[in-house]
């Protein structure tokens, strides 16, 4: 992998982390669609972020920011919703017991489709504020969901994503 490649790839993953990060801190579980949670509780209490060095600016450009699969999996479903994630994709890993969720995108990849195999790296989309993200604001929120067997794409249990993208564990 070229060198722009790998910046590019650890840039993404750094948005990834990041609002995986924030949505882990502000939200609330619950076994509706993902897009169509509440995001955070009437009386949520500050969140205290740890201070991560960016590269670069903090909001990535909308529109022109790819973003990029964390792992391996299959498309399992390309969904919008106005008032929760909007333009999203659910991509389910190889062993089904995961599924990263990828919100507020601009658009989609070219070609980008439901039951397609994506590798860690490809593009799914572009960084965006569609759905109800603030459009001063583009950002991809990122989660993940550990999955039952015969669970839905909307369905699954929140986990801190932050260990299993460093490879300091997050066991199912």
């Amino acid at each position: 992998m070229s060198t722009r490649a790998t910046h590019v790839l650890n840039r993404a993953l750094l948005v990834a982390i990041l609002g995986a990060i924030a949505w882990f801190v502000l939200t609330t579980p619950t076994r509706s669609p993902p897009g169509e949670q509440a995001t955070a509780p009437a009386q949520a209490p500050p969140a205290q972020v740890a201070q991560v060095p960016t590269p670069g600016p903090v909001a990535p450009p909308a529109g022109r920011t790819p973003v990029l699969a964390a792992a391996a999996g299959r498309v399992e479903k390309l969904y919008f919703s106005q008032g929760g994630g909007g333009i999203s994709a659910y991509v389910r890993s190889p062993d089904g017991r995961w599924i990263y969720y990828y919100a507020h995108l601009d658009r989609y990849a070219p070609g980008l489709a439901e039951g397609q195999q994506v590798q860690r790296g490809t593009a799914l989309g572009f960084v965006g504020s569609t759905g109800n993200a603030s459009p001063e604001a583009p950002h991809l929120h990122f989660a993940i969901n550990a999955m039952e067997p015969g669970e839905h794409w909307w369905e699954g249990r929140a986990v801190n994503p932050y260990p299993l993208l460093t490879g300091r564990g997050g066991s199912h």
